[in-house]
């Protein structure tokens, strides 16, 4: 069992059409769909937490204002 950090913001009509020629992922959560990364570290940090942030919104070809949100995820196998 592994618990990664989700990274990202939730997907709105002005992110979609984005989806295709982004690197970022798109993931269920809760019900809604979210557009961001996994932060790969065994012990994160705010710090790298917001280098991830950062990294996001360069992915992204507009500038979004969307709030930011951060969720783990558990996987299992």
């Amino acid at each position: 069992m592994s618990i990664k950090l989700f990274v990202g913001y939730s997907l709105t009509p002005e992110l979609k059409p984005h989806l295709a020629t982004s690197s970022l992922l798109c993931i269920p959560h809760q019900g809604k769909k979210y557009l961001g990364r996994y932060l790969e570290s065994d012990s994160p940090t705010l710090s790298a937490v917001r280098r991830l942030a950062e990294e996001i919104n360069l992915a992204l070809p507009i500038h979004y204002r969307g709030e930011l949100v951060v969720f783990p995820q558990t996987f299992i196998g």
